[in-house]
């Protein structure tokens, strides 16, 4: 976004200030691609167990098939239960398998666990909003709007990946407020 100075009205009142507007810096994988690794299913299924069990857990086989098939059939899943069975651990763990090798190199910038808070009431909590005095978007802290640049940049380039991103503990802010404009 280029820093710029414009005149307001007829160009005869004073020049609005300018500001210095923040340039999205693109992380090293979405500059330079992600190799491309052709997997069976079975082998992914293997390296996403092997996964979670070297992170300590004991996830069961069909819980873990189930949860890949419903990240395959649906962009978007809640995943529900009492507390402390692994909600917020499954898709971190999933997208580090996703991931592979490419993980020594950027071990978070696929995953995003974005903690819900009670008072969100739109999306300027998740995404964002305008601001008019500076006349630039100020991104909201969560991150989601660089992942979403991220993602779209590097479908632009040929080299989409998959991004995953945990709303954590959804539930405590009503959904159909700050998640309507998705």
């Amino acid at each position: 976004l280029p820093t710029h100075s414009a005149p307001t009205g007829n160009g005869t009142g004073p020049p609005r200030a300018t500001h210095a507007r923040r340039e999205l810096e693109l992380p090293p994988f979405v500059q330079d691609g992600v190799p491309k690794q052709s997997m069976k299913e079975e082998d992914f299924l293997s390296r996403w167990t092997d996964e979670c069990r070297d992170a300590g857990y004991s996830f069961s086989e069909s819980d873990l098939l189930n949860y890949h098939v419903a990240m395959k059939s649906e962009r978007f899943n809640v995943l529900a239960g009492p507390s402390g069975i692994g909600k917020s651990t499954l898709p971190r763990l999933y997208s580090l398998a996703l991931q592979g090798a490419v993980v020594e190199q950027t071990s978070s910038d696929r995953f995003l666990q974005i903690p819900v808070r009670p008072g969100w009431m739109d999306a300027r909590d998740l995404l964002g909003y305008f601001n008019s005095l500076e006349d630039a978007f100020q991104p909201s802290p969560s991150r989601l709007f660089e992942y979403l640049v991220y993602a779209y940049e590097e479908e632009q380039r040929g080299t989409s990946g998959i991004y995953v991103v945990n709303l954590d503990e959804i539930n405590l802010s009503y959904v159909e407020h700050y998640f309507a404009d998705f």
